[in-house]
């Protein structure tokens, strides 16, 4: 994942909730899309972490915790190229 990237979204879903400016966010959730790895890959991954729970030890929670913390805004992204974006009403930001 590209920190700098989600730095950009993250900036760019800020700015969003302030102009309503769709077209900037929608170019910042592709770029880190293009600098993510897939999310049916975090996805995958989440799961094999996940599972056998009752096993898991500090560093396997931790690994757990680091691929949904990388899934959060590729998730987010992807909901943001699909259109999916809360409704903006100018002054209510």
């Amino acid at each position: 994942m590209s920190r700098e990237s989600q730095e950009i979204l993250e900036r760019s879903w800020q700015d969003y909730l302030r102009t309503g400016n769709a077209q900037a966010l929608t170019v910042a959730a592709q770029g880190h899309i293009g600098a993510s790895r897939p999310l049916p890959e975090l996805v995958m991954l989440y799961a094999e972490a996940m599972a056998d729970q009752e096993h898991h030890t500090p560093e396997r929670a931790a690994a757990a915790q680091a691929i949904a913390d990388e899934m959060e805004p590729v998730g987010m992204a992807h909901r943001i190229i699909e259109g999916r974006l809360p409704s903006y009403e100018r002054g209510g930001g």
